[in-house]
């Protein structure tokens, strides 16, 4: 009995290193903003129309090529409003800013993340 039981901690173990017990949420703090962007846009395909999704898709090529491998966890209001200050000195409207910053709070487990932009 008791070596049938190592043999589950020995498992728990190897589960919990690979990151396979891990709660939903820091599962997805784990990724990174590219692949989590592309997850949720994927996960959009049955809530959306198809322009919504293009423009969806369009709102975030930008954020996906500057924050790509950043870690969702590692992300900070800091970074993102250093991102946004660029892109509005090259010329986004302060309605495209405000559309991407929807689109980037989505990415997040429920916003929270970012929400003191």
């Amino acid at each position: 009995m008791r070596v049938a039981w190592r043999g589950q901690e020995k498992e728990k173990i190897a589960e919990a290193q690979e990151g396979q017990l891990t709660p939903a949420g820091q599962q997805l703090a784990r990724l990174r903003f590219s692949e989590a962007a592309d997850r949720y846009l994927e996960s959009r395909s049955l809530d959306l129309a198809e322009r919504s999704r293009a423009k969806e898709k369009e709102l975030l090529s930008h954020p996906k090529r500057y924050f790509g491998s950043v870690p969702l966890s590692k992300l900070t209001p800091e970074m993102l409003r250093d991102y946004l200050t660029k892109r509005k000195a090259a010329g986004l409207s302060y309605a495209t800013l405000n559309m991407v910053i929807g689109a980037i709070r989505a990415r997040t487990e429920n916003g929270q993340a970012l929400a003191p932009l």
